[in-house]
């Protein structure tokens, strides 16, 4: 290779285009990670609302089953 202006400027522009690559690879990387990030928060997220409807849904039987005793007992004091 000669060490003339030209081929100086070749080799100039090959490293800007190499450093512009790994740039964009590093800002996809990052954005994959942030994305995973993001994807396990909204699994934690959704696993709490998850756990939190089976122990409302555990509540709201619990208080059917109390108030159909309840009502069972009036009937049965209403005969």
């Amino acid at each position: 290779m000669n060490n003339t202006p030209e081929t100086d400027a070749e080799t100039m522009s090959d490293g800007v285009e190499t450093l512009t690559n790994q740039s964009d690879s590093t800002a996809l990387y990052q954005k994959l990670c942030d994305a995973v990030c993001e994807i396990q928060g909204l699994r934690r997220e959704r696993d709490e609302a998850r756990f939190l409807l089976k122990a409302a849904q555990s509540a709201l039987d619990a208080i059917h089953l109390e108030v159909g005793a309840w009502i069972k007992t009036m009937k049965e004091n209403t005969d």
